[in-house]
């Protein structure tokens, strides 16, 4: 109970503190900054980087499901493909479900503005972001604002594609690691079980 109550006072601390310093931005700065973040967001869709987020982790879901059901040795090939669809369509249904009732509990674009807010005043002076805003109306600016969103999201795929494999590899080899571990204990306890019936 101790540790709970301790919880929530510090929840409600930095809460305290988000809220004090969001309120100690001054309203020339805070306009700066909403001035910045509507130009970001003119050329991308917190939210749809947020979904596209989601279909990662379905993606990497559903090669660790193909990853574990190929090594059932005790189901056939069509048995494999078939509970391989059932547990991807069921993740898949899930994530949905998940995505729909979070996206109903929360403004995305409202909550996004809010963090963007507070990050771009710890980080930045006011004089930076007007920097940012006239680099961002500039040619190159525009550019770089409207490839934004799709780099980020072919980095993720890349990301993902190098990445995922090799963590598979390591899922495995720590499976393979505790097996082994598991093997040696019951390979300890079994002797002594024995010399125990033997008596």
């Amino acid at each position: 109970m101790k540790k709970i109550t301790l919880l929530i006072a510090v929840v409600m601390l930095f809460a305290f503190q988000t809220i004090k310093a969001q309120n100690e931005i001054s309203a020339e700065k805070r306009q700066a900054i909403k001035d910045l973040i509507a130009l970001i967001n003119k050329d991308n869709n917190s939210e749809e980087l947020f979904r596209v987020l989601m279909t990662q982790m379905e993606e990497s879901n559903a090669e660790i499901i193909k990853t574990i059901l190929d090594e059932r040795t005790d189901l056939t090939q069509a048995e494999r493909k078939d509970l391989e669809k059932q547990l991807v369509d069921n993740y898949k249904n899930q994530s949905k479900v998940f995505q729909d009732k979070l996206m109903q509990k929360l403004d995305y674009n409202a909550m996004t503005e809010e963090i963007m807010t507070t990050v771009y005043d710890k980080y930045y002076t006011l004089e930076e972001i007007n920097d940012l805003i006239v680099f961002y109306k500039s040619p190159t600016g525009q550019k770089t604002l409207k490839t934004m969103q799709p780099l980020m999201i072919d980095t993720l795929k890349l990301t993902q594609e190098k990445l995922g494999p090799k963590i598979l590899s390591v899922i495995q080899e720590i499976r393979d690691e505790q097996k082994r571990e598991i093997a040696k204990k019951a390979e300890e306890i079994m002797p002594r079980k024995r010399k125990t019936n033997n008596k």
